[in-house]
C-alpha cells in the first residue's frame, strides 16, 4: 500500500509543512526537535486532526482534501496510533492481547490465535507470544498493541510515536533504547 502525502496546516505557533511518500514494506521515520510537529503529523494522518491544506492519499484512496471536502473519519481509515504507553491488558499474555480483537468479533479462540501468532511473528515477535506486555520493550509494546485492534482485513498503515530526544547526551538518544517515530505501510 503507497502513502503520499501532502500536510499543510497551523496550530497555534506551530506551521506544519511536510511532503512524505512510502511504498509497500517501507519504514519512514519521522525525526526532529520537541514542539517540532511529529505527532501532529501522525494524527493527521491516523485522522484525529484535519488538513487545512493539502492531502493524504492510502493505496489510491483519498483520505483528506480540503479543497475537495474530502476527509475519512479515523474509524474509516483503519489506522493504528499508538502512543509511548503500550495500552495492552496487563493479565493477559502478548499472543492473547493481539487475539483479543478478532475474539471479541466472534472468532474462534484458535482462529484468533492463529491469526494472532502470524501477526506477532511477522512484526519479529514470535518469540514473545506467551510473555506479560510489562516484559516487552518500550518498542515491542506498541507493536503488540498496533496489532491488537486490528480487524479481519486491516490496512497496514501503522504509526508510532516513541519518546526519543534529539539533545546531546540524553538517554533517548542511544538507538539502543529506543526507536524513533515512524510509520510503516
Amino acid at each position: 500500500m503507497t502513502l503520499q502525502a501532502d500536510v499543510r496546516l497551523t496550530r497555534g505557533l506551530l506551521h506544519l509543512d511536510v511532503e512524505l511518500g512510502a511504498q509497500p514494506g517501507q519504514v519512514v521515520a519521522v525525526l526532529g526537535p520537541n514542539g517540532s510537529g511529529k505527532t501532529t503529523l501522525l494524527h493527521t494522518l491516523a485522522g484525529l486532526i484535519r488538513l487545512q491544506q493539502g492531502q493524504i492519499h492510502v493505496a489510491g484512496s483519498l483520505w483528506d482534501c480540503p479543497k475537495e471536502n474530502v476527509w475519512e473519519a479515523p474509524e474509516q481509515r483503519r489506522t493504528g496510533l499508538v502512543l509511548a504507553d503500550h495500552l495492552l491488558f496487563p493479565h493477559l499474555s502478548v499472543i492473547e492481547n493481539v487475539g483479543f480483537g478478532p475474539r471479541s468479533r466472534g472468532v474462534a479462540k484458535a482462529n484468533a490465535r492463529a491469526r494472532a501468532r502470524t501477526e506477532l511473528e511477522a512484526i519479529g515477535l514470535g518469540d514473545r507470544l506467551e510473555v506479560r506486555p510489562r516484559e516487552l520493550s518500550t518498542g515491542q509494546g506498541p507493536e503488540g498493541r498496533t496489532r491488537q485492534g486490528t480487524d479481519d482485513r486491516p490496512r497496514p498503515l501503522a504509526a508510532r510515536r516513541t519518546a526519543v530526544s534529539t539533545r546531546p547526551n540524553h538517554p533517548g538518544t542511544d538507538p539502543g533504547l529506543s526507536r524513533p517515530p515512524a510509520a510503516r505501510v
